[in-house]
């Protein structure tokens, strides 16, 4: 290619990669008679045979159509100004290299990379920017680009403490039967769920059976996730975990509670949803089901579409912003509406009963959600 003389178009100029390429192409063999065919199809493909010249009887013969198409088709895929209107043989050895450098190209491609996949992502840009999700500063990269630095929110041991009481009052209170505390104890978009304190009262049964039960069976551990922190007001996500007897059924489980402090003054929120939350493995326990088995190191959850920095946490280790987070993946889902958060611990996941807590909150800070699952990992 790179001995085309200048066109009206100007030089072209040799590209050294397709040069390569061409040059590990194999050049495959022709029969006898292969450019003598040519040339007679090549003069066929003159302006003089367009519509209205007169017509050229000297046809090829019925057994070399495929020749005919290919030398009359090609030229139109070669730019005017790489034409050589006096050698039409340019014109059909440039569409020919069209097509077979991407091959050698792609080929070039696996024997760098080792692999014979045919794939290839391209990395983003390498700008990085600071972003602040509450008190917590992280730098996210370009598109393409993994974060570099571990995201990991954090609250105070005090907000801890003052949360972990808030939530264990609550499941007393409910336990006791006692309304009014149950009720006043609760923040205000929980008691906007339900629009009345008499709706509420309603379902105090209902309630007093299920997370009740924490006030008979104490929780062996009491786990608290930060998720939000923005100005006086920080959200976070409680987990009781241990064994209880709802309805006389013993069983052991973790249930999340998400908290708003604000203030210095901690609330329970149990009500105030701020979307679905889907566990996908591992898998979230039926109603008087077992708990799901783990034989992978991938936990994957699905958050709906539009969720910005969910909340991510294995046990009592860090919490982490899935997608920001080393070891954590935020993608959109393909065939459906929402996001798949997928979490791939350091070293695997240990072997054994754990708790997984997947939380995020409303734009506003206005809403939460927090869910909590028990599995056990082989």
């Amino acid at each position: 290619m790179s001995d085309l003389p200048p066109d009206d178009g100007g030089d072209v100029q040799p590209d050294p990669v397709v040069r390569t390429a061409l040059q590990l192409l194999p050049v495959p063999a022709h029969k006898g008679d292969f450019w003598t065919r040519l040339d007679r199809e090549i003069d066929l493909t003159d302006p003089s045979t367009a519509p209205g010249a007169p017509a050229d009887t000297d046809r090829a013969d019925a057994g070399d159509d495929d020749l005919g198409l290919y030398a009359a088709s090609s030229t139109a895929l070669v730019p005017p100004a790489l034409r050589r209107r006096s050698n039409a043989v340019v014109a059909v050895a440039a569409a020919a290299a069209a097509v077979l450098v991407v091959v050698a190209a792609s080929t070039l491609v696996r024997e760098r990379s080792g692999s014979d996949d045919t794939t290839t992502e391209l990395a983003g840009p390498t700008d990085t920017t600071d972003t602040t999700t509450g008190d917590v500063t992280t730098t996210s990269a370009g598109s393409g680009q993994p974060s570099t630095m571990l995201t990991s929110p954090t609250v105070s041991g005090e907000v801890e403490e003052i949360s972990a009481a808030a939530v264990l009052a609550w499941v007393d209170a409910l336990g006791a039967g006692d309304d009014v505390d149950a009720w006043e104890s609760m923040g205000p978009t929980s008691r906007a769920h339900f629009g009345s304190k008499a709706s509420f009262d309603e379902q105090l049964s209902g309630m007093a059976e299920g997370y009740g039960a924490w006030s008979v069976g104490k929780p062996d551990h009491v786990v608290v996730t930060p998720v939000l922190s923005e100005g006086d007001v920080t959200l976070v996500i409680v987990t009781l975990v241990g064994t209880i007897a709802p309805e006389g059924m013993t069983e052991t489980r973790a249930d999340a509670f998400p908290v708003r402090i604000t203030g210095g003054t901690a609330e329970p929120e149990p009500f105030a949803f701020a979307g679905e939350i889907e566990f996908v493995v591992p898998e979230g326990v039926p109603e008087g089901g077992t708990r799901p088995v783990v034989e992978d190191d991938e936990l994957v959850v699905v958050v709906p579409e539009g969720v910005s920095a969910p909340i991510v946490r294995l046990d009592d280790g860090e919490a982490m912003v899935c997608g920001e987070a080393l070891g954590t993946e935020l993608t959109e889902l393909d065939q459906a509406s929402g996001q798949r958060c997928a979490i791939s611990p350091e070293g695997g996941i240990p072997a054994g009963q754990r708790v997984l807590t997947v939380a995020y909150a409303s734009p506003d800070g206005g809403e939460i959600s927090g869910q909590s699952v028990l599995f056990e990992a082989a």
